[in-house]
This record gives structure tokens, C-alpha cells and sequence, in this order.
């Protein structure tokens, strides 16, 4: 875990304990690194499972399009599993959003046709060449295909040719390539796809539809300060340059914070600053 996600988890610790309300922080993969997730046992949390953990990377896999069931919310299906990780119980919650797996589709069929278009060119190169022996010719025409993440090797057929001096190389190959389908199903099938995941337990506290509407609103909230990064901006070069401005900045912020995202669970009764 690096010193912006530890700094990320403290702040989200300093920023609970100066106000009075109970309140769910959202956030995104960045959050959910086994020591923050030790660290943050007295907050409640919803957070997105980055899928290169492993029982996440098996779950947007193996999960059945059957097994999941459809939301509230137009284009999106899901499906609830209690799971243990960086030992705090957790429920997730696997989503499938249509219009991005429609849009993950279009963009693996384009990555497929593009890697296609190199492995003809990598094929006629093989064509043109000659071998001095059937190893050679078997080991170069691995290597130069072993690569691809969407094209398999499925047959070589390494054949001797007339030769006109004892000097020639006497061997072409001729060479037979497929989809690996088995990649490019699983690829199907996870398309569109991730995991999210609280330690809220209670159901009635925070539904399953409450976690998948809480995260968009949470996604808004960050395109909302998008602009921050815009060098137009000029953050880091104006407002940032003492103490003061880093404080005056970090106040205006955390208003617009709670304004774009408490507002909707938060009642101005039980809103109190220490």
C-alpha cells in the first residue's frame, strides 16, 4: 500500500471523528487494499473489489448470467455472496452492467481484429523463409507466434523443398492458426462485470440496490471534481503554494463533499461538528 492510500485512510478516520452522524464512506479500488480495510473497522465502508484479487478475478469469471438477478435500476444485474477478506466479513455484491459489457465486446472484438492483422504479417514472413533443418523451423515459428493473446498455434507442417546446392536451406514451414476460444469465452463472459463490497452486514441498513445507487452517486461526485486536474485549473500553482491556501482549499472541497453526497442520507438535525 503506498503513503497516498495510507494518508487516504487516515483522512477518512480524522474526517468521521469530527462530525456526529453515522454516514457510509464510498470509494473506489484504491480503498480496498487488505490494510485499509484492517484499519477502517469502526466506519462503514462500500468499496469497489479491484479484480486482480484472486477470488474476485474467479467470481466476474465463473458466475453463471442465470445466478444473477435484475436490478431496480435499468441495465444492470447483480448478485449478493458473503465473503471474508483482510479478515473482516464482508458482503459483495457482483454486478453486470449492460452497456458496459456491450462496450467491452466492441473493444475485444477490435483488440482481436487488430492482433489478426499482425499474426497474417508475422505468417507471411514465415512464407517467405527457409530453414536449414525441421527444429529450426519449428522453434522459430513458435516463438514468433507464442505472443498473442487471442491467436493459438494449432498446427505446423514443416515440409522439404528442392534445393539447389548442398548450401540452401531446404525447409518451409506451413503453418495453421485459430482463436483460443477458451480465453476469449471467459473474456466473454466477465465482460461488463465487477464487484463491490461492504462490511455493512445488516440488509435492511444498506440494501443491495442502495450499494449499486450509492456507488454511481459516488462516481458523479468524482466527475465532479474532475476539474481539479485540469491544468487550466492551475492548482498547483496558485492555491497551492502555502499552509493557508492548502487549508482554505481542503475546506472548500470537503463542503462540496458533503453537499454532493451526504445530503441524500444525512438530515440537518443529526448533521452537528464536534
Amino acid at each position: 500500500m503506498n503513503s497516498r492510500q495510507k494518508q487516504f485512510v487516515q483522512a477518512m478516520k480524522d474526517f468521521k471523528n469530527q462530525l456526529n452522524f453515522e454516514s457510509l464512506m464510498v470509494a473506489d479500488s484504491a480503498l480496498y487494499q487488505y490494510e485499509n480495510i484492517q484499519l477502517l473497522t469502526n466506519i462503514k465502508w462500500l468499496s469497489r473489489v479491484p479484480v486482480r484479487i484472486k477470488a474476485a478475478h474467479k467470481l466476474v469469471q465463473e458466475t453463471d448470467v442465470s445466478d444473477l438477478t435484475p436490478s431496480q435500476i435499468k441495465g444492470y444485474s447483480y448478485q449478493e455472496l458473503s465473503k471474508t477478506y483482510g479478515g473482516v466479513q464482508q458482503r459483495w455484491l457482483i454486478i453486470e452492467s449492460q452497456l458496459r459489457r456491450e462496450s467491452d465486446l466492441k473493444i475485444r472484438e477490435k483488440k482481436i481484429q487488430k492482433e489478426r492483422v499482425e499474426v497474417n504479417k508475422r505468417l507471411q514472413t514465415l512464407k517467405s523463409e527457409k530453414f536449414a533443418c525441421q527444429p529450426d523451423a519449428e522453434t522459430v515459428t513458435r516463438k514468433l507466434l507464442k505472443k498473442f493473446l487471442y491467436h493459438e498455434l494449432i498446427d505446423i507442417n514443416v515440409q522439404e523443398v528442392e534445393s539447389k546446392s548442398d548450401t540452401d536451406f531446404p525447409y518451409e514451414v506451413q503453418v495453421k492458426v485459430g482463436l483460443r476460444e477458451s480465453k476469449i469465452e471467459l473474456e466473454k463472459k466477465r465482460a461488463g462485470r465487477f464487484i463491490l463490497a461492504t462490511n455493512v452486514l445488516d440488509r435492511m441498513e444498506l440494501t443491495k440496490e442502495e450499494m449499486l445507487s450509492k456507488y454511481k452517486g459516488q462516481q458523479s461526485v468524482e466527475r465532479g471534481f474532475r476539474f481539479l486536474k485540469d491544468p487550466l485549473f492551475l492548482t498547483d500553482s496558485i492555491f497551492l503554494k502555502s499552509p493557508h491556501r492548502i487549508e482554505a482549499l481542503g475546506l472548500i472541497m470537503g463542503s462540496v463533499f458533503i453537499g454532493l453526497y451526504f445530503r441524500p442520507t444525512s438530515t440537518a438535525s443529526n448533521f452537528k461538528p464536534n
